[in-house]
C-alpha cells in the first residue's frame, strides 16, 4: 500500500471539515405548516444568503408564508416577489398529515394590459405547455404570477429542492418576461 505524501495528508485534512460539516437537511412531513416554513427560511438564509420575510396570516397566526423580494432590471422585469407556503396535500382518515406541498408563486408585479390579454393568454398557455411543472396566469387583477408546486411525501426532501424551485421560477420568468413586456405594465 502506497503511503501519502505530505500534500496528500494536507488535501485529506482540508477536506475533511467539509465532510464533517456538511449537512444533508431535508424536509419532513410536519403535522402544522409553520414548522416547515420556519425549516425552509432557515435554510435559505443560512445556506444562500437570502432575505426571507415570514408574514402571519391575519386569521392564524399559527400559520405563516415566507416571502422574498428579487429586484428587479427593467419595467418589464420590476421588482418581484416569491411567496412559499405550505399545506397538506394528503391526510389520513385519522387526521394526521402524510404529505405536504410546498408551494412557491412568483408575483411578477406586471399587470397583463386589458386590452393584451388575449395575446398575452395564447403566449401564456403556449409557455405553460412546455414547462412541465410551472404554471403560469393572469390573476383576477390581470397580474402575471407564475406557481410550482412540489410535494414532501414520509421519505422527506432535501431542502436545497426549495431552492432549486426557485432558481427555476426565476429562470423562466427571465424567458417569458421579453416575450410579454409589449403587453404589461409594472404595477408599481
Amino acid at each position: 500500500m502506497k503511503r501519502f505524501n505530505r500534500c496528500g495528508w494536507l488535501l485529506v485534512f482540508a477536506l475533511l471539515p467539509v465532510a464533517v460539516f456538511a449537512v444533508d437537511e431535508r424536509l419532513t412531513v410536519t403535522q402544522d405548516a409553520k414548522s416547515m416554513e420556519q425549516t425552509i427560511a432557515r435554510y435559505l438564509t443560512a445556506t444562500h444568503k437570502r432575505v426571507v420575510g415570514e408574514k402571519s396570516r391575519p386569521n392564524n397566526t399559527n400559520d405563516v408564508y415566507l416571502s422574498i423580494i428579487i429586484r428587479g432590471d427593467s419595467d418589464a422585469m420590476p421588482n418581484y416577489q416569491f411567496i412559499i407556503d405550505t399545506y397538506p396535500s394528503y391526510t389520513a382518515n385519522d387526521g394526521k398529515v402524510l404529505a405536504r406541498a410546498i408551494k412557491i408563486d412568483l408575483f411578477t408585479n406586471v399587470m397583463v394590459r386589458p386590452d393584451k390579454r388575449d395575446a398575452a393568454r395564447r403566449i401564456l398557455n403556449d409557455f405553460t405547455r412546455k414547462s412541465w411543472f410551472c404554471a403560469t396566469f393572469i390573476d383576477v387583477n390581470g397580474d402575471l404570477v407564475l406557481t410550482w408546486t412540489l410535494d414532501v411525501l414520509a421519505d422527506g426532501l432535501p431542502t436545497e429542492s426549495v431552492h432549486d424551485m426557485l432558481f427555476r421560477l426565476q429562470s423562466l420568468w427571465r424567458e417569458l418576461a421579453p416575450k410579454l413586456a409589449p403587453l404589461v405594465k409594472p404595477t408599481l
